[in-house]
């Protein structure tokens, strides 16, 4: 008895504990929640391939090959975005992002389905995610059969005993292998700066809090924008040295390359860190332990990897988790170092992100040195 009164005291101590930090326990209830209706969307909305951006390059221009580019988007597989008038302009469309499929009527497509003979054409694909590549292929060989089969039902062709066909032929760009590594390891780069750049410096403060230290920084003649500093460059050092490790590792056992220009992905990896160094420095200006920075880093780590498109495309996505994505930059990073690394484009192509990014690290830095104003105040 006298152990188990023991045991209801310690565990009524810790009851009172626990409703003087009714913060970590909000968080601990509405976590899993937060998780298991968003992952739960994300499982089961993100993993197809519906609605893929295409251009087409019709060289034919005929009723066959109209008929065939309207198969192609009552599918609901592809989304047409639009027309280009050259090879080169199709595949700049799908380098820029502004599609991720190509497809090519060659001219003499109709008479050579007159004939009965096989028409092919030509399907140009960014292999950057090899499920959405996946699905690109299936639904065009299915377009395919199922306009072969219309053809032959029809009598337009020559001779229902000649090979009559439509056959598919791709082109896949930038991971031609479709090897899952070279579409996930670029977006891990963002992975493993966000873990160490979030976790640590969200401790950062709280630290400083727990130990009492923090009372000597206020008393200090320190500004709270050197104090900002002070803290993250220690952080920076450890985030470039991170990332050529996980670029050596990537080359070395997944021989993967940087296509691109090595000195832009190492300026996006530090301005990226910049950007999670400034939520973790918000975050332990706004806690009062470790356990409630803890938490509270997690809401900043595990749906990002999720919801920037790192794991699942973002294509298919529910509307309302897209722009959930747009709320963290590791979205912005993911599209830039796979653009940099398997694309090898420049600047321009991902102004768009990269501007996204300074912006955001602009928002969060500002807002970390304006809170520890208040603190050091």
């Amino acid at each position: 008895m006298r152990s188990l009164g023991t045991i209801l005291a310690v565990s009524y101590k810790e009851y009172l504990q626990m409703r003087r930090d009714p913060f970590s326990v909000a968080l601990a209830v509405l976590l899993p929640a937060l998780e298991i209706v968003l992952f739960g969307f994300v499982f089961s909305a993100g993993t197809g391939g519906e609605h893929l951006k295409t251009v087409v390059l019709d060289e034919e221009r005929t009723v066959e090959s109209r008929s065939l580019v309207e198969a192609f988007q009552s599918s609901g597989y592809f989304d047409l975005r639009g027309d280009v008038w050259t090879r080169e302009a199709l595949e700049e469309a799908i380098r820029s992002g502004r599609a991720l499929v190509g497809v090519r009527i060659p001219s003499g497509y109709a008479r050579t389905l007159a004939r009965g003979g096989r028409a092919e054409i030509q399907l140009v694909i960014d292999g950057v995610d090899p499920k959405l590549a996946l699905s690109a292929l299936n639904a065009s060989a299915a377009i395919g059969q199922v306009k072969t089969a219309e053809y032959l039902g029809t009598g337009l062709v020559a001779s229902r005993a000649m090979d009559t066909r439509i056959e598919v032929s791709p082109l896949i760009l930038f991971n031609p292998f479709l090897k899952d590594a070279k579409f996930i390891i670029p977006g891990l780069i963002g992975v493993v700066l966000s873990d160490i750049g979030i976790i640590l410096a969200t401790f950062a403060i709280v630290r400083e809090r727990e130990r009492g230290t923090l009372e000597q920084l206020i008393v200090s003649p320190v500004q709270s924008l050197h104090l900002i500093l002070g803290k993250i460059l220690p952080y920076m050092f450890l985030a470039v040295v991170d990332t050529f490790l996980v670029l050596g590792i990537a080359r070395l056992i997944f021989d993967l390359r940087v296509a691109g220009s090595f000195g832009l992905l190492m300026g996006m990896c530090l301005v990226f860190f910049f950007c999670v160094l400034g939520i973790g420095l918000v975050i332990s200006s706004a806690v009062e332990n470790q356990m409630q920075a803890l938490l509270l880093a997690i809401v900043f780590i595990i749906p990002p990897i999720f919801l920037s498109g790192l794991v699942f495309p973002r294509e298919p996505m529910l509307p309302i988790l897209r722009y959930i994505g747009y709320a963290f930059p590791l979205t912005y990073f993911v599209g830039i170092s796979r653009a940099i690394i398997l694309k090898g484009v420049g600047l321009s192509y991902i102004w768009t992100d990269v501007a996204a990014l300074l912006g955001f690290a602009t928002i969060v830095l500002s807002l970390s040195v304006v809170r520890f104003r208040k603190i050091l105040g």
